[in-house]
């Protein structure tokens, strides 16, 4: 790549650059095009995304099931605890094939 001299050569530059462009409709009409498709994809992505969280948010209580919100006082102390009842005896372990008694 050379080095720009002075400001006339850079003229000459636009200018050939702008007969190219000129002359060549299928290079502009390319340019065009990808730059069309281009931001036309960034948007429905943009917009895709968004409406996605909206909707992510507007249903997140029934996907996740957060229906049930537990508050509690730390103040207030409990009254009275609940009672444990003592555990029933164990009922016994049965087999389906019970050892012979040796």
């Amino acid at each position: 790549m050379e080095k720009l001299n002075n400001i006339s050569d850079l003229g000459l530059i636009i200018k050939y650059a702008f007969r190219d462009l000129v002359r060549n409709y299928k290079k502009i009409f390319s340019i065009i095009l990808t730059l069309f498709i281009s931001l036309f994809i960034l948007s429905a992505i943009l917009t895709i995304e968004e409406s996605l969280k909206k909707e992510l948010n507007d249903n997140a209580k029934a996907l996740l099931g957060g229906d049930l919100e537990i508050d509690y006082n730390r103040d207030k102390p409990i009254s009275k605890p609940m009672a444990l009842s003592p555990q029933s005896a164990v009922p016994p372990f049965a087999t389906a094939d019970p050892a012979p008694n040796l």
